[in-house]
């Protein structure tokens, strides 16, 4: 969906939300098929119906009312995705897992507070970046560089990952 940011949105801080998003769930889905390749388990690359339905309507907004869809989407997903990150990070049953969602959840965070400044500044007819983001170098030296994550992980058995989310 961020790639869809990108396209879709005349939006810089979206755009640039959408960017961030494309790398960094793209860094972390490779490290969890890595994770997953040591555990012997198999990592499905395509998205789940409930994703693809989201995809599917999205691709049919644009502009600010894209905007709007996309960052509140955004929210949604990574309050979700934090709380189960966390879940993880504390219980999960395997130690590799836990280590993966512990060492994924600050970027997480981050998102998350991204998100909400973005849907904001939608919100608020805004657009014009970030400032305290400001783009690679600064979100990299805040130590937000090391990846993100999707939220389609499924602890128990088979991963999914949710590609370029």
């Amino acid at each position: 969906m961020g790639q869809l940011a990108a396209s879709r949105s005349q939006n810089p801080v979206v755009q640039e939300f959408g960017n961030r998003m494309v790398q960094d769930h793209s860094r972390a889905n490779d490290q969890l098929m890595s994770v997953a390749h040591q555990l012997g388990k198999h990592v499905s690359t395509s998205l789940d119906a409930k994703h693809r339905a989201k995809m599917a309507k999205m691709s049919k907004l644009s502009g600010p009312a894209f905007d709007r869809a996309y960052a509140d989407d955004m929210v949604e997903d990574h309050v979700m995705d934090v709380g189960e990150f966390r879940k993880a990070a504390s219980s999960a049953d395997l130690r590799a897992v836990r280590e993966f969602a512990s060492q994924t959840l600050p970027t997480l965070e981050s998102h998350l507070q991204h998100a909400r400044s973005m849907k904001q500044q939608v919100e608020q007819g805004g657009g014009q970046g970030y400032g305290n983001w400001g783009g690679q170098s600064q979100w990299s030296e805040q130590g937000y560089g090391n990846g993100g994550w999707g939220n389609n992980y499924n602890y128990g058995g088979q991963a999914n990952t949710c590609p370029a989310y």
